[in-house]
């Protein structure tokens, strides 16, 4: 049992590594299937977005195009896709936590396309994403189902990857508008040099700041220590919330990438998108999710109980539940799973995003 267990942390470990090491989303959805399958053997795996009006899977190995549109029309009936729209809980299920094999065969999605497939069993997980859309990551068997629950492990590590992968991407997407001379379409976007001195700053960010980027050098200091506290520059961090002038002030540290060691960081007003609709997205129940939401936010255990009107020890525990259900063992690694977990949004360009805008799409 040890040597499993020793064997079990070094894939996680292995995975976790290497998921945070893709510089932007459409390497982050080609590789993290690679990944996932090392950790889970499996037949095939498969990336999809799936929302009311369409639906795209992105599988290894890659199965014939010409199914794509009946997949499309049956995909909800997936049990676990129907059990995510009812409980949105959307830690790793299989299918035959849902339904019995007779059901399941049943299917009109089943017979279709499934079947076709070989596909006899599968286990599914969801990454955050703002509804309608359901972005999720599943795997399936042909001869035996699953019992691993390293995906379980693994999950806050891969939204967390996804969400610097998409920090990557809008890093690279604001220095080019920064290049062309445009204003990043008005977003609050500040870029230091090397040496951590202001190199520009757009207007609405100055603005955000107030004085303290008059002279174009300065930054707050409470700003400049967090900077200066994170371990690794290449992976995204929790956001830093300052209060400026009596309001609240977003601060996310866009990743820097091997070739430029710039720091760029984006400004929001207010607290952004950590709601506990979207927290319970993790699987977490309102009380939990609210519960995370405020010590996230950088309130202590005893204000969060005195926010939500109850005990410090009810607040402990609805913490340690979190803890549970997430697979975390720390406050710090629970936040930062909840800021990843909003921070998953969907494309504006499904294709592109994907890498595949040179691919042909199903017939």
């Amino acid at each position: 049992m040890r040597g499993q267990a020793l064997t079990d942390t070094q894939l996680l470990s292995d995975l976790v590594g290497e998921a945070y090491g893709f510089e932007d989303l459409a390497e982050y959805r080609q590789g993290i299937l690679e990944l996932v399958t090392r950790v889970v053997p499996c037949d095939r795996v498969g990336y999809n977005e799936i929302s009311p009006n369409e639906s795209f899977a992105l599988t290894v190995p890659a199965f014939d195009p010409s199914l794509l549109p009946r997949f499309s029309e049956l995909i909800y009936e997936n049990p676990l896709i129907q059990r995510f729209e009812k409980t949105h809980d959307g830690r790793p299920y299989r299918i035959s936590d849902v339904v019995d094999q007779q059901t399941f065969h049943g299917l009109t999605l089943y017979r279709e396309f499934y079947r076709h497939l070989g596909i006899e069993w599968q286990v599914a997980f969801t990454l955050p994403a703002r509804a309608p859309l359901i972005v999720g990551i599943a795997l399936t068997r042909s001869h035996k189902d699953f019992t691993e629950q390293l995906l379980a492990l693994a999950r806050p590590h891969l939204m967390q990857a996804y969400r610097n992968a998409e920090l990557w991407s809008e890093r690279k997407a604001m220095l080019a508008a920064l290049e062309q001379g445009l204003d990043t379409v008005g977003q609050h976007v500040v870029v230091l040099d090397t040496h951590g001195r202001v190199e520009f700053a757009t207007e609405s960010a100055r603005r955000l700041l107030g004085d303290t980027l008059a002279n174009r050098r300065g930054l707050p200091d409470k700003l400049r220590e967090w900077l200066s506290a994170q371990d690794d520059s290449r992976i995204a961090t929790e956001p830093l919330i300052l209060e400026i002038d009596g309001n609240s002030v977003l601060a996310r540290r866009l990743p820097c990438s091997r070739g430029d060691r710039r720091e760029v960081l984006l400004l929001e007003s207010g607290t952004g998108q950590l709601s506990v609709d979207a927290l319970r997205s993790l699987g977490l129940t309102a009380r939990e999710a609210e519960t995370l939401r405020w010590t996230a936010l950088g309130h202590s255990i005893s204000e969060t109980a005195a926010e939500l009107g109850i005990a410090r020890r009810t607040v402990e525990k609805h913490l340690q539940h979190v803890y549970e259900k997430l697979g975390v063992r720390k406050l710090s690694d629970a936040a930062a799973t909840a800021w990843a977990a909003v921070g998953v949004h969907r494309p504006n360009d499904r294709r592109e995003s994907l890498g595949l805008a040179n691919q042909p799409g199903p017939s």
